[in-house]
């Protein structure tokens, strides 16, 4: 796979912006085992993990952390870092650069972050359609913030956190006792929590938001084995089974049905 690369500076107006001053945005399909850095920056810098997997170097301590999908890390000013894909399953990011006046709460956050938000989501959609702007990353930015700061100072709603979870990792391997352990929590008590507020059990809810996906895939093209990979599911078979079961027709006769 050939890299991909789109960095678009932000041009905020003067005198507008001075708590959260967006700079630049930008997103990445790394090639294996690319690598950025040393390199010392003036500005806050987050990088979010999409897909793939990769490591942040910090110099100062010599310590490498892991980061994976659904992971950003924070790069702060005047810190070395570098920062590389992983060999066999690189990266995608997107990141966003700022500075201002509350720039610096994110000192206080540690380095490698969970974040099961959609914000940066949208960032890269923005980005590839070039459809950003200063409005719109200080929003972002301050949306990040909000799930930073303020829900850490509200009652963690744990099933949403699991569900906007399934949401951004469907192509993964997933199951309700790996969700569990991420989350702190009993098995049972993740799935009576999940049922009671949703009306679905965890594997339904996974199930659900994969058929979703695979029905956009066929609408958009794919074939039913490329359907079936981009959806989560490596045996097409098995596929075939439970969108049939789910959705009421085989892939092959929905993706041939007129919408």
């Amino acid at each position: 796979m050939q890299k991909r690369f789109w960095s678009v500076p932000i041009e905020a107006e003067r005198g507008v912006y001075h708590d959260i001053i967006p700079l630049f945005v930008g997103m990445e399909h790394c090639l294996p085992t690319n690598t950025f850095g040393p390199r010392i920056r003036q500005y806050y810098l987050l990088h979010y993990c999409i897909s793939g997997k990769g490591s942040f170097i910090k110099h100062e301590t010599g310590e490498t952390y892991p980061v994976s999908a659904g992971q950003f890390f924070t790069i702060c000013p005047e810190e070395a870092t570098t920062y590389a894909a992983d060999p066999e399953d690189p990266w995608v990011y997107v990141w966003i650069s700022f500075s201002g006046s509350l720039s610096e709460k994110f000192s206080s956050i540690a380095l490698v972050v969970d974040y099961p938000e959609d914000t940066f989501l949208k960032i890269a959609e923005a980005v590839k359609t070039n459809a950003v702007s200063a409005q719109y990353c200080a929003a972002a930015i301050f949306e990040i913030m909000h799930h930073l700061f303020f829900n850490a100072q509200q009652p963690l709603d744990v099933t949403g956190q699991v569900r906007r979870y399934i949401k951004l990792n469907y192509m993964e391997d997933l199951s309700v006792e790996e969700m569990a352990q991420r989350f702190g929590l009993n098995r049972r008590y993740l799935s009576r929590l999940f049922k009671e507020r949703y009306g679905e059990s965890v594997k339904e809810c996974i199930v659900h938001v994969r058929m979703e996906k695979a029905k956009e895939f066929l609408s958009s093209g794919h074939s039913v084995s490329e359907a079936a990979l981009l959806s989560g599911y490596g045996d097409v078979f098995n596929f075939s089974k439970m969108f049939r079961k789910t959705v009421g027709v085989s892939p092959a006769a929905y993706k041939k049905s007129p919408r």
